[in-house]
């Protein structure tokens, strides 16, 4: 069957009600379009417009929080840049210890570069160490060499870091 064919029985089977028959069918058919539209349109337009007035209200507290601490960030932002005002050698040595490593040779190389010597350190921990210092402003990596060593998970690294 196609949809003319259902369509032609349809108008017979309704032309065939009696008048008070067509109209109940028609409040009936007019009845469940709108129940129809209601669930399908409806319903999920108002479930979106309440979940965007909970994500605007959300955004609103994030940005008035921000607001709210942005000198205190831009405070701490640029007590890490007079931090950095110090030794590199020292601030390098500080991480590198915060980490738990103690490079087996330190040496600074002029006023802004410091080459770190480790052997059978963790690899994990170098790469901790890497991500700590690049975490520090004014600091940049400069050459990383990495050998493994004898023992599993360990290796020996050279790290040479400058201040930018």
């Amino acid at each position: 069957m196609n949809l003319n064919s259902i369509k032609v029985l349809a108008k017979a089977w309704f032309d065939g009600l009696q008048k008070s028959e067509q109209r109940a069918v028609l409040l009936l058919g007019t009845f469940l379009l709108m129940v129809v539209g209601y669930l399908a349109i409806w319903v999920p337009a108002a479930e979106w417009q309440k979940e965007a007035v909970q994500d605007r209200q959300r955004h609103l507290e994030t940005l008035t929080m921000m607001k709210e601490t942005e000198g205190q960030a831009r405070r701490l932002a640029q007590g890490a840049v007079l931090e950095m005002g110090g030794s590199l050698l020292s601030v390098v040595s500080t991480a590198a210890q915060e980490q738990g490593l103690n490079p087996n040779r330190l040496q600074p190389e002029g006023e802004d570069t410091v080459s770190l010597w480790f052997d059978e350190v963790p690899f994990a921990e170098v790469m901790r160490l890497l991500e700590k210092a690049a975490q520090i402003p004014g600091l940049q990596i400069q050459q990383l060499v990495i050998d493994r060593s004898d023992k599993p998970g360990t290796v020996r690294a050279r790290v040479v870091i400058s201040r930018s």
